[in-house]
């Protein structure tokens, strides 16, 4: 019980050192980047339902990987199923922020990746969206 706080005070300096340090510099756009889909929500115009949970749960993928010399996402789903989607836009933003979109078949896409390596991912098709959430580090 006594060093519960100093336990605190260890879990809040690593919470704000090991993302500046370990994983700072994500947005370095000479190193591609490998992306792990965390969870997602799944929500559908027709229904009027959503379904959240881990990325093979919703079929989505769990790996996108980044290539910003190439311009390219291309996703891997539990089953291996590979895709390739060009990256149309990207901007840089305040906050050492990066913002990028594309689509790829009946989908557009927008994504923003920070810094510290967290991705959060919007996916758009005809009645069907899928919010997306990850965490990237340089391959």
């Amino acid at each position: 019980m006594k060093n519960r706080p100093i336990v605190g005070l260890v879990m809040v300096l690593l919470a704000v050192w090991l993302p500046a340090t370990a994983i700072g510099g994500v947005l370095d756009d000479s190193k591609p980047l490998i992306c792990a889909v965390m969870h997602g929500t799944e929500c559908g115009a027709v229904t009027q339902e959503c379904q959240s949970g881990p990325a093979w749960f919703l079929n989505l993928p769990v790996f996108i990987d980044l290539d910003f010399k190439k311009m390219t996402a291309t996703t891997t789903r539990v089953d291996q199923d590979v895709k390739l989607s060009k990256i149309e836009h990207m901007k840089e933003l305040s906050g050492n922020r990066l913002s990028l979109q594309g689509a790829e078949g009946d989908y557009s896409w927008s994504a923003l990746l920070t810094d510290y390596g967290s991705l959060t991912l919007v996916i758009a098709g005809e009645d069907i969206a899928f919010t997306v959430f990850g965490a990237c580090t340089p391959r």
